[in-house]
């Protein structure tokens, strides 16, 4: 009896061990777990790489000659501190011809880092950390510059074989506090090359789809690459490399399948919240599509997380809570006119409501962008202003004002949209540029040159560089003019070195505001340059069904091809073809749609694409893949662009694809492949301009004298002829 009391003495001193050790385990636990979401609450950090290729720079710069500089405006959040900002700037140089080379960097203007090569050739990298002071203005100003100097008397600078080669790889990577963000207009700016816009499933309402490819056009517009992005659902299978989960987190279940890494296939609702909670690449939007689907996904994935967060503790439930507060403000609906910035896993992310998305994508283009300077807008009205004179300004094209200085070359640029140029259907057809250049030593005139998307439209040698007004006027081509526009007014000087006892000094020169394009209504189009402006005003979207069904698929090849066809996103409509052919009511761009008594010259059967001219067979080819063709067609008195996929799968746009002569363009992942002129396959003809006579004000000086000349020998002529017949009168009456 005395050894049963013993044994059941011990036994209740274990079980009493065993549930304070359990006890204390599950209290540690929570407290972990607690702990574990006050640090993700507390972390609102934010890493950014910003690459040159991402910027636009498909291709090593290559700097050489006796000096050569290059400046990049790398961007970065406006008025936001950076922290960790590191400048990795990568290049190879040759040295062939010898002489001192050397490579400056500088940033913001003030030179961080040189090196003077030796060798004859190598690879050279120079690693910087940059300051993390707010730049107001977006842009952190990298300036490379090359020098290749040989000590002879001769000054003999040819050194062709000395040369340093920019890779486009070269990047700057930074981290700021995304919870500094606390406007509109800072959020805009802080957007990466590559923004993600998320959106509420594979498939979408046509509501949402008409915000989202709007959104993704607005961003293309600015110079942004835009990722669609579905929100993760149940069964989706998700890459979780580089996904960190916290320690104190791995006790919960949801948690403990999402450590294994690789490829994931979620399970359950809650899956989807802890993905958010880990800031998970799958869920990392910069811009929503705040529709009633998405916001009730959002919520219903945070309701399953926080039932299974619910049986750990009353700690780890209160720390959810609080970071689900602060985390996720969104309300169940926004306003029908609402941009709203909001806070997703502690990052900065601009919700926007999708019948507001037609606003809002003038609200943050060029001339408004600097507006919005609040967490949130009602946008009930946002235009770009639309005059009805037949000039504009080049000052309106975004061209930076002021005087810019010259050593031997300077560059002024401006760029500027078909559709923001004016009135209805009218393309630019002449441009007048008024330069100011000021005088040097050099004996040598300076020469102005003017370009338009790098064709040589006009050029005029300035004998007086005298700082006065001169002006160059010059025809605008069809076949120069695209959707997208880059105008360059490149200025040239001859320096003067003075045997070599002097170091020549720059001089400045100026685009004066007085420089215009001038307009003229464009002429029926036959070709895509012809329909370029019609495009630009309410033109009529047109997508099948099955586009809405992968709405991430489809909505980068709607976004690409309306960018190229000039398409503004605030003046289009939208129609899904859903129920048979759509008779469009205007100029219309149709993808892979069905279009009532369309007349097209291609036909595509699946993988067979057929092209005939009125003469022969162009083209007959079967399995064919990853390859479009956009071609001019009409319907129903209407006139537009279709394009449709060739193959089992639509090509990938990596390369900006271009529209201008001709009417029938086959495109594939590296842009336009073949572009063909129906009526002159062949290309035999000559591209015609008419030529029409200079108005008088655009004269130049020689055209003025000359002119000058002949009215002054008219007038002689007509007073001497009235002098003779007044004699012949007088003569008359007295006799």
């Amino acid at each position: 009896m005395t050894m049963l009391r013993r044994i059941s003495g011990c036994t209740a001193f274990f079980v009493a061990l065993a549930w304070t050790a359990f006890a204390w385990t599950g209290s540690a636990s929570a407290d972990a777990v607690s702990d574990a979401f006050k640090q993700i609450a507390g972390d609102s950090t934010i890493s950014r790489e910003v690459i040159l290729s991402d910027l636009g720079f498909n291709q090593p710069m290559v700097m050489d000659g006796a000096d050569s500089r290059r400046e990049i405006f790398l961007p970065v959040p406006a008025g936001i501190p950076l922290s960790e900002a590191f400048l990795q700037l990568d290049g190879k140089y040759l040295r062939a011809d010898g002489g001192r080379t050397t490579v400056l960097l500088s940033l913001d203007g003030h030179p961080v880092a040189a090196r003077s090569p030796t060798d004859e050739r190598g690879v050279l990298k120079i690693g910087v950390g940059v300051d993390g002071t707010p730049r107001p203005s977006g842009f952190i100003r990298m300036g490379v510059g090359w020098s290749s100097y040989h000590a002879r008397q001769t000054c003999d600078e040819k050194t062709i074989g000395n040369s340093y080669e920019i890779d486009d790889q070269s990047k700057l990577s930074f981290r700021y506090d995304g919870s500094a963000v606390r406007d509109l207009s800072t959020a805009w700016s802080a957007l990466p090359p590559a923004p993600v816009v998320l959106v509420s499933s594979r498939k979408l309402s046509p509501e949402a789809y008409d915000a989202a490819w709007r959104l993704g056009l607005a961003l293309r517009q600015t110079g942004k690459h835009p990722v669609i992005q579905a929100l993760p659902a149940v069964g989706d299978t998700i890459d979780l490399r580089g996904l960190n989960v916290p320690s104190g987190l791995a006790s919960l279940p949801v948690f403990q399948a999402l450590r294994l890494g690789g490829n994931y296939t979620l399970r359950g609702p809650a899956e989807v919240g802890a993905l958010m909670l880990l800031r998970s690449i799958a869920v990392q939007p910069d811009i929503v599509v705040a529709d009633t689907a998405l916001l009730g996904q959002l919520s219903s994935a945070l309701d399953a997380l926080g039932e299974q967060i619910r049986a750990s503790s009353p700690a780890a439930q209160a720390a959810f809570t609080e970071w689900r507060t602060h985390g996720f403000p969104l309300a169940g609906k926004l306003d029908a006119d609402a941009v709203q910035l909001v806070t997703l896993a502690n990052r900065p992310v601009i919700a926007v409501a999708p019948p507001a998305t037609a606003k809002a994508a003038v609200l943050f283009d060029a001339l408004w962008r600097s507006t919005p300077i609040a967490p949130a807008v009602l946008v009930r009205a946002a235009n770009r202003p639309q005059g009805d004179s037949a000039i504009i300004s080049l000052t309106a094209l975004g061209g930076a004002g002021g005087s810019f200085e010259v050593l031997e070359r300077g560059d002024w640029t401006a760029a500027f949209d078909i559709g923001v140029l004016g009135p209805t259907g009218r393309l630019p057809s002449e441009l007048v540029v008024d330069v100011a250049v000021a005088p040097s030593p050099s004996t040598t005139p300076p020469v102005v040159s003017v370009f338009l998307n790098d064709y040589l439209l006009g050029a005029r040698r300035i004998d007086i560089p005298d700082g006065r007004r001169q002006r160059i006027s010059a025809r605008i081509p069809r076949y120069a003019v695209d959707a997208r526009n880059q105008l360059r007014v490149s200025v040239q000087r001859q320096p003067v070195r003075d045997g070599c006892r002097e170091e020549p000094k720059p001089y400045p020169a100026a685009v004066l505001p007085t420089s215009h394009i001038r307009l003229d209504m464009a002429p029926a189009g036959d070709d895509f340059v012809g329909l370029l402006p019609r495009l630009a005003d309410k033109t009529e979207l047109i997508v099948p069904q099955s586009y809405l069904n992968d709405a991430p698929a489809s909505l980068s090849r709607v976004v690409e091809i309306a960018y190229a066809s000039g398409v503004l996103p605030e003046r289009a409509s939208f129609t899904v073809a859903a129920y048979g052919p759509v008779k469009p009511a205007g100029t219309f761009l149709a993808l892979d749609a069905s279009i009532e008594d369309i007349k097209q010259r291609i036909s595509v059967e699946g993988s067979r694409l057929t092209l005939t001219s009125s003469s022969q067979t162009l083209f007959d080819v079967s399995g064919l893949n990853k390859i479009g063709v956009l071609e001019l067609a009409s319907a129903a008195g209407q006139s537009g662009i279709s394009y449709r996929t060739v193959g089992r799968e639509a090509p990938d746009f990596k390369v900006p694809l271009h529209l201008s002569r001709g009417d029938i363009v086959l495109v594939g992942s590296a842009g336009s492949l073949v572009e063909i002129d129906s009526r002159d396959p062949s290309r035999s003809k000559p591209a015609s301009e008419p030529e029409e006579p200079t108005p008088w004000y655009l004269l130049s000086r020689e055209q003025m004298i000359w002119l000058g000349g002949a009215f002054a020998l008219l007038a002689f002529v007509a007073i001497l002829g009235r002098a003779l017949r007044a004699r012949a009168r007088r003569r008359n009456a007295s006799d």
